[in-house]
């Protein structure tokens, strides 16, 4: 039988409080998206930083499969934790926020999640994918639903070219090029943060 997972099992929880620094670019309040939720660590710093009126948590989990398939990981417990598990670990932890934050949680793709959004968002936070193609396609998803003054975060900004996460800063790169977004900050542990550039148009 499969042990259940404390909190801390398999991840790094000081990894959560290096990244919380990046929410600071955003302000309190609105709407917001986390698209690649995995367990849900990163979503309680989320929800108690910025206290969004209405958090996506998004993310495939089961549809996926039974596993993450992500190798021998402690972050797996070597590729033992199943996605149905993780899935049931972000409900357990975002239940304290039950009265407090309109939270919705949706099993699918970011660009599927994108795609059927009927309100805009103030900013999302994305990490899902790796693959540059794939992270472009999820940026172009994101900024058809963002508000003008949105703002679009990430995590995994790394300068080794022989890094598996590589892919991620050439892809923002490429995205921002063909688009009206400028980095607003990137760098200190992995992190990322875009927005719109001033002459963006605002109706």
């Amino acid at each position: 039988m499969f042990r259940r997972h404390r909190i801390s099992d398999g991840y790094p929880l000081d990894s959560v409080e290096r990244r919380r620094w990046i929410l600071t670019n955003v302000p309190p309040g609105g709407v917001g998206a986390e698209i690649g939720v995995f367990r849900g660590h990163f979503s309680v710093a989320i929800a108690e930083q910025l206290q969004p009126r209405k958090l996506y948590l998004v993310d495939p989990w089961t549809k996926l499969g039974e596993s993450f398939g992500y190798g021998e990981i402690s972050y797996t417990n070597n590729d033992m934790l199943t996605t149905r598990q993780a899935l049931d670990e972000v409900h357990a932890r975002m239940a304290r926020f039950e009265g407090q934050i309109e939270v919705e949680i949706v099993e699918d793709y970011g660009v599927n999640f994108c795609a059927e959004l009927t309100e805009p968002l103030d900013w999302a936070y994305l990490d899902a994918v790796n693959r540059p193609d794939l992270v472009l396609a999820n940026l172009e998803a994101i900024d058809r639903v963002l508000l003008p003054h949105g703002r679009i975060m990430g995590d995994d900004w790394v300068l080794d070219p022989a890094h598996h996460n590589a892919g991620i800063m050439r892809a923002v790169n490429d995205f921002i090029r063909s688009h009206d977004y400028e980095i607003l900050t990137a760098g200190y542990h992995e992190q990322w943060c875009l927005r719109r550039t001033p002459d963006y148009p605002s109706t």
